[in-house]
């Protein structure tokens, strides 16, 4: 009996021990889709007020990568501002018209390194790039224009000086009962948070 006692003791001393841990980690994963959540709105009203593009660059990594997912925000140089049409198009066609101004700038002698780049970091928003605490995870990232979501590699949310923002929706993981759908609204640069994976289409329905 007495060993018994002994033994649901020290179980109760290691539980004790375990849940501040526990509770701690999930607060820093909740207190992080807080703050991705944020910037939506951040970056929707820097772009109108400063007039330049900015965007949100997340870096899902690959599948076969051991390094932890980062996020971290870009503002155009003053010779990327994007016209009201360019927001209409694909992601496809917007990288390719990227690849091909920084092939045109690299065919100028005339121009340096720095003013070779379409965009710059952003220190003033994020003072670096972050990673995500934890178990948290980028799931994937959607976007309206987009018939599949993306899982790896670097995706790009762009704000516009004239007010409009990509509709996209973030998904982000801890564990099968933490998942989080991060909505934004291209019209206010607002992010919904639903505490639950839920498609862009879904949304709509």
């Amino acid at each position: 009996m007495l060993e018994l006692m002994i033994v649901l003791g020290l179980v109760a001393a290691l539980v004790a021990l375990a849940v501040p841990k526990l509770t701690g980690q999930n607060n820093q994963i909740r207190q992080a889709v807080r703050k991705i959540s944020s910037l939506g709105r951040q970056l929707h009203n820097s772009a109108m007020m400063n007039g330049a593009m900015y965007r949100l660059v997340i870096d899902l990594k690959t599948d076969s990568s051991k390094d932890k997912q980062e996020y971290w925000v870009e503002v155009a140089t003053s010779q990327n501002v994007l016209r009201p049409e360019e927001m209409a198009e694909t992601l496809a066609e917007r990288e390719k018209r990227e690849q091909e101004k920084r092939e045109s700038k690299k065919d100028s002698d005339s121009k340096s390194e720095e003013e070779q780049k379409l965009f710059t970091v952003d220190t003033k928003i994020l003072k670096k790039p972050e990673t995500l605490p934890g178990s948290l995870t980028f799931e994937d990232v959607e976007f309206r224009r987009s018939n599949n979501p993306f899982k790896e590699g670097r995706v790009y949310i762009y704000f516009s000086p004239q007010g409009l923002a990509d509709e996209a929706v973030i998904h982000l993981k801890a564990n099968e009962k933490l998942r989080w759908s991060l909505a934004l609204r291209p019209l206010t640069g607002k992010t919904e948070v639903i505490t639950e994976y839920i498609s862009l289409k879904a949304l709509h329905e």
